[in-house]
């Protein structure tokens, strides 16, 4: 059996969502232990489909569980502690690597920085606010965009927009994730405004557009009765047409 926590620590699995709702917290809420009523699984009831940020899916059926209680003795948790604490300990070596990173960063650049903690940096591509929309279930939903070694993680994804528009210029900036125990050091290399990325996006279309109506305007240009009255020389009317009317009347 596994605890809430368990899960969470548990690659793909334990940062699956569906919606709002992650499976570590679902899957305990949905064998009964929470209300409300009619969201609990019943017994061997396969669940809602979850999907971790490398786009996996994920459904489960519980098949057992034991309700919170306080531990009869100290050698019943005894191991979790211990795993616990271990766990807490790297995790704060690793945010004291991350700010020392973070300060020498500004001084020497990231690549040296990272490079004399070990650490390899990895630069993304180009990628939006959110991708989307996505039929799912029904309805259509919008994704952050899947970040090289991060996943889909829409806190790092909006500290690095928010680096876009510092008031003070700050280009780096360090993303703490304690449910992955994960620290990221973030750095700015280019950002585009919002209409200035619609642009870039709608770009072809735009382009097709104005190809159209230049060639519209080329070919009245040299094709037109303007046009082929300048190159000929020559002085266009219609002919008149007879006016039409009454018949004469005529007698003897």
């Amino acid at each position: 059996m596994h605890t809430a926590e368990q899960l969470a620590a548990l690659p793909g699995l334990g940062e699956a969502t569906r919606g709002q709702d992650r499976l570590p917290q679902c899957a305990l809420a949905l064998v009964g232990l929470v209300p409300p009523e009619k969201a609990r699984l019943a017994p061997e009831e396969i669940s809602e489909v979850f999907v971790d940020p490398e786009g996996r899916a994920y459904a489960f059926r519980v098949t057992a569980y034991e309700e919170s209680h306080p531990p009869e003795a100290l050698e019943e948790v005894q191991e979790q502690v211990a795993a616990d604490l271990r766990l807490e300990a790297a995790f704060d070596l690793v945010r004291k690597r991350g700010r020392t990173v973070l300060e020498a960063a500004a001084e020497k650049g990231l690549d040296v920085a990272a490079k004399a903690e070990g650490v390899e940096p990895e630069e993304t591509d180009w990628f939006p606010r959110q991708r989307g929309p996505f039929a799912y279930m029904g309805r259509y939903i919008w994704l952050v965009p899947a970040l090289p070694g991060i996943g889909r993680n829409e806190l790092v994804v909006a500290e690095c927009f928010r680096l876009g528009v510092d008031p003070e210029g700050k280009r780096r900036t360090l993303v703490v994730l304690p449910r992955g125990r994960t620290v990221i050091v973030a750095e700015l290399a280019d950002h585009r405004s919002p209409r200035e990325a619609a642009y870039r996006k709608e770009r072809l279309a735009l382009a097709m557009q104005v190809g159209v109506a230049l060639a519209g305007k080329i070919r009245d240009e040299l094709l037109g009765e303007e046009a082929i009255r300048r190159r000929l020389g020559v002085v266009y009317s219609p002919p008149e047409t007879e006016q039409e009317g009454p018949p004469e009347a005529s007698g003897e």
